[in-house]
C-alpha cells in the first residue's frame, strides 16, 4: 500500500477530504482469489474512489492478516511518485493486489462496487481533454494516506461470517468459510487530502551515488557502504534509491533494525533510509555477491535522473555448530554393539562438510558399518564421514568385558573457514559373556589298589583375568580315592568332587580296594565371567585297571590219626580280595603214594605225583587216609593261590604235619587138626601170617591149653618152655612144631 499517493487533479474533487474504500479480499484453502501471497505490486490510481485491497488468508485454522508482511497485525507504507501527463500515479502494494491495471477498473472478488470484474472500459477524469491538460501543466495533486492500522475482533460464529470495511458490514463473499474462533476486524482510517500547487517547469539533475564494497561474515548483518544525494538542493527534487540483485533470503534492515520488504531482489528506498543501511545474506549462505544501486531523482513532473554503481558484498563463510545426539548403548563382550550417532548440519545449503571424530576407543576394539569400509582406528580415534556412521558397531577388544566411554564430536567445515564443532559422551556397557574354556584328557591306566596319575589340563580362553576357572570330576566308583601333589584334603561327595586348576597338580586316583573294574570318569572344566552365566566343557576320561592280585591268607592245622583210617584235614584258604574278581585254588603236595583223599561230595580225587589242587569248596570233609598199614608220618605242603584275571597269582604256603597212630592189623591164622600116637610126638599144624606185611608189626603165637606134662618140640629144637599150659612163640618157632602128650 502506499503512504503518499499521487492522484490525478479532478476539478470535482478538489481541495476536499476523501475516504478511500479498502477492500478485505479473501483466500479460501491456499487458493488465493486474485493476486499471489507476499507480492508487491504497482497499482495505477486514477480516481479517488478507486479502491485498494488486503488479503486475508484462511490456513485452515486462525485467520491470518498479512498486512506489510506481519502476521495479524502491520501498517502499510509506501511513498510518493510523480504524475506524468495523463498516467496514473504508481504506489506500491504491500502484500496487496494488482486491482487495477492501466486503464482499467479493478478486478478484485470483492469491493464496495460489488464482486466481479470490470468491463474493462477505460475510467476518464471529469472534465474535457482540454482542461485536463490545463490541469496537469498547471499543477499537480498529492494525496496523504495514514498509517493503515490492521486491529482484531471476534467475528460471528461459522455460518454467519461478516466482513468488517471501514467500520461498516457487508455480506461475506460466497464460497468464504471463516473458521470458528477466527478473528479477523479491520479498523481503518484513511484520510486523503488534495492540494493544488502551481506547476513549474522542471528538470530532474543526476544525482550523485558513491558505493564501496562491503564484507561481512555469513549469518551476520553487513553495513551497506552507500551515499546518495541530490545535487538540486532546492527542494524540488524527490531522490530514491533502488537496490536490485538482492539475493533470496537476504534481509534488508535500516537503523531502526525495521525489516524492509524486498520484492523480486529490489527495493526502492527514500533517502532517510539509506544510512544505517544493513542487509543480512540469506541464512547460512557464504556465497558473495553484487548489488546494483541506483539512484534517482525526480523533479515535479520532469522525467527522472539516475546513476547506478555496482556494489561488491563479499560474505566470509561461517561453520555453522552441528547438532549432536547420541545414546548410551549395551551389548555383549565380543560381539558387536551398535553405535547411535546422530550428526546433523545447522546449514544445510550445501556450504558446509560434516565430520564425526569418534575417541576413546579400547586398544584391540574393531568397528565395522554396514557399507562394509576399513575403519582405521589410530591411537584410540577414528574420524567418519556421516555417511560411514550406517550400521556402525564396535566390537569391544577380544575377551574384554570393561565398559567405556567414547568422546563423539561432531565437526563442520564451511569452506575454508574456522570449523566449528559439538562433543558428547557416549557411554558403552560390555555385559559380560563367558568364554567356552578349553580341556583335554588323557586315558590312564594303573594297577589294581594303587594311585593312578590323571592327565587333565583346562585353561580359559579369556585370559585377561576377567573369568574363573574350576575343574568337576564325576562318576568317581565308591571308595575309591583322590590325592593331589599338594596333599589337600579332596573330599568326594556322591561320585563326585570339583577344584580348581591348582588342584590338579599332581592328581591321582586310587580305585577301590582289591578292585580292578575299568571305569570312565567325566570331566568337566567351567568358566565363568562375573554375573554372567557360566559356560562348560566335557571330556570323558577311560581310567584302566590292570588286575592285581591279592595274597591270599592260609590256616591249616596239624593232623593225627590211626593207620588205615581216614584222617581229617584242616585247611582254611581265603582271597583278601573278595570282590569277586579273584579265584582260589588250593594246591596239597608231599601226600605219601599210596595215601588217598575224599571229601564230603564225594569228589573223584586223583593225586598226581603225590600233589593235587583242589578249590575252596572241596576242601570240605577232606580226609587223608595214610598207604595201606602204614603208620609213618608225613608231612603235607598246602599252598593257596589266587589269581586276579589276567594278572600274576600270588600264593601262600603253610605245612600240615599229618601224625599215623599205628593199628595193629588182625593176622591170619590156619589149624589143622592133628592125630598121633600116645607118647609120640603128634606134628601141629599151626600156619599164621600178618596182614600188614610193611614190617611195620611183628607176629607171635601163643598156644594155650597144653595138657599138664605134654612136650613142644620143634625143627630148630629151641627150648620151648609151656608155663601154665602156654607158650608163646614167634612164627620161625612154628617150623617142625609138634607136641608129646603127656606120658602114658
Amino acid at each position: 500500500m502506499a503512504e503518499e499517493a499521487v492522484q490525478e487533479k479532478v476539478p470535482a474533487v478538489d481541495d476536499r477530504q476523501i475516504l478511500d474504500d479498502l477492500t478485505l479480499l479473501q483466500q479460501v484453502d491456499g487458493t488465493r482469489l486474485g493476486g499471489v501471497i507476499h507480492e508487491s505490486s504497482t497499482v495505477q490510481l486514477q480516481r479517488p474512489d478507486d479502491t485498494l485491497g488486503y488479503v486475508q488468508t484462511d490456513y485452515r485454522g486462525a485467520e491470518d492478516l498479512m498486512v506489510g508482511g506481519a502476521v495479524q497485525t502491520g501498517t502499510v507504507v509506501g511513498e510518493a511518485v510523480a504524475v506524468t501527463t495523463d498516467q496514473a500515479v504508481n504506489a506500491l502494494l504491500l502484500n496487496g493486489d494488482v486491482l487495477l491495471t492501466e486503464g482499467t477498473r479493478g478486478s478484485g472478488p470483492s469491493g464496495p462496487e460489488g464482486a466481479g470484474p470490470s468491463d474493462g472500459g477505460p475510467r476518464e477524469a471529469a472534465g474535457t481533454a482540454a482542461e485536463r491538460a490545463e490541469l496537469l501543466s498547471n499543477a499537480r495533486t498529492t494525496s496523504t494516506y495514514d498509517p493503515l492500522q490492521v486491529a482484531q475482533s471476534a467475528i460471528p460464529m461459522p455460518g454467519t461470517p461478516t466482513q468488517v470495511i471501514d467500520n461498516g458490514t457487508v455480506p461475506n463473499a460466497e464460497g468464504v468459510t471463516f473458521l470458528q474462533g477466527a478473528v479477523a476486524t479491520t479498523d481503518i482510517a484513511a484520510d486523503i487530502a488534495t492540494t493544488a500547487t502551481p506547476a513549474q517547469t522542471a528538470v530532474s539533475d543526476t544525482p550523485s551515488l558513491t558505493v564501496n564494497g562491503v564484507s561481512g561474515d555469513e549469518d551476520s548483518a553487513i553495513a551497506l557502504n552507500i551515499a546518495a544525494a541530490l545535487t538540486d538542493t532546492g527542494g524540488t527534487e524527490v531522490l530514491t534509491v533502488t537496490l536490485a540483485g538482492i539475493p533470496d533470503g537476504a534481509v534488508l534492515r535500516d537503523a531502526s533494525g525495521t525489516v524492509l520488504m524486498v520484492v523480486n531482489g529490489s527495493i526502492v528506498l527514500t533517502a532517510s533510509q539509506i544510512p544505517g543501511l544493513t542487509l543480512t545474506p540469506p541464512p547460512n549462505s557464504g556465497d558473495s555477491f553484487s548489488l546494483t544501486v541506483t539512484a534517482t531523482s525526480t523533479d515535479g513532473t520532469a522525467a527522472p535522473a539516475s546513476v547506478a554503481a555496482t556494489l561488491p558484498v563479499t560474505v566470509n563463510p561461517v561453520s555453522d555448530t552441528p547438532t549432536l545426539s547420541v545414546s548410551a548403548v549395551t551389548g555383549a563382550e565380543d560381539t558387536a554393539i551398535p553405535l547411535t550417532i546422530s550428526p546433523a548440519l545447522t546449514d544445510t545449503d550445501g556450504s558446509e562438510a560434516l565430520t564425526v571424530t569418534i575417541a576413546g576407543i579400547p586398544a584391540g576394539a574393531v568397528l565395522t558399518n554396514t557399507a562394509g569400509d576399513r575403519l582405521t582406528i589410530s591411537g584410540g580415534s577414528i574420524t567418519l564421514t556421516p555417511g560411514q556412521l550406517a550400521g556402525l558397531a564396535i566390537t569391544p577388544p577380544l575377551n574384554s568385558d570393561a565398559d567405556f566411554t567414547l568422546t563423539i564430536t561432531a565437526t563442520s567445515r564451511d569452506g575454508t573457514a574456522a570449523p566449528a564443532s559439538t562433543s558428547q559422551p557416549l557411554l558403552v556397557t560390555v555385559n559380560p559373556v563367558t568364554d567356552t574354556p578349553t580341556l583335554t584328557v588323557a586315558a590312564a591306566t594303573g594297577n589294581e589298589d594303587s594311585a593312578i596319575p590323571l592327565t587333565i589340563t583346562p585353561a580359559l580362553t579369556d585370559t585377561d583375568g576377567s573369568e574363573t576357572l574350576s575343574v568337576t570330576i564325576s562318576g568317581i566308583p565308591a571308595g575309591a580315592s583322590l590325592a593331589n601333589a599338594a596333599g589337600d584334603p579332596l573330599t568326594i561327595s556322591n561320585g563326585s568332587v570339583t577344584l580348581t586348576p591348582g588342584q590338579l597338580a599332581g592328581l591321582r586316583i586310587t580305585p577301590p580296594a582289591n578292585s580292578d573294574v575299568d571305569f570312565t570318569l567325566t570331566v568337566t572344566t567351567t568358566a565363568q565371567d562375573g554375573t554372567a552365566a557360566p559356560v562348560s566343557v566335557s571330556a570323558p576320561l577311560a581310567v584302566t585297571v590292570n588286575p592285581v592280585t591279592d595274597t591270599p591268607t592260609l590256616s591249616v592245622s596239624a593232623a593225627s590219626g590211626n593207620e588205615d583210617s581216614a584222617i581229617a584235614l584242616t585247611i582254611s584258604p581265603a582271597l583278601t580280595d573278595t570282590d569277586g574278581s579273584e579265584a582260589l585254588s588250593v594246591t596239597i603236595s608231599g601226600i605219601p603214594t599210596g595215601a588217598s583223599l575224599k571229601n564230603t561230595a564225594g569228589d573223584v580225587l586223583t593225586i598226581s605225583n603225590g600233589s593235587i589242587t583242589l578249590s575252596p569248596g572241596q576242601l570240605a570233609g577232606l580226609t587223608i587216609t595214610p598207604p595201606a598199614n602204614s603208620d609213618v608220618d608225613f608231612t603235607l605242603t598246602i599252598t593257596a593261590t589266587a589269581r586276579d584275571g589276567g594278572a600274576d597269582p600270588v600264593s601262600v604256603s603253610a605245612p600240615l604235619a599229618v601224625t599215623v597212630i599205628p593199628v595193629t592189623d588182625t593176622p591170619t591164622l590156619s589149624l589143622s587138626a592133628a592125630t598121633g600116637n600116645e607118647d609120640t610126638a603128634i606134628p601141629l599144624t599151626i600156619t599164621p601170617a600178618l596182614t600188614d606185611l610193611d614190617g611195620s608189626e611183628t607176629l607171635t603165637i601163643t598156644i594155650a591149653g597144653i595138657p599138664t606134662g605134654a612136650v613142644l618140640t620143634n625143627t630148630a629144637g629151641d627150648v620151648l618152655t609151656i608155663s601154665g599150659g602156654s607158650i608163646t612163640l614167634t612164627p620161625g618157632q612154628l617150623a617142625g612144631l609138634a607136641i608129646t602128650p603127656p606120658s602114658n
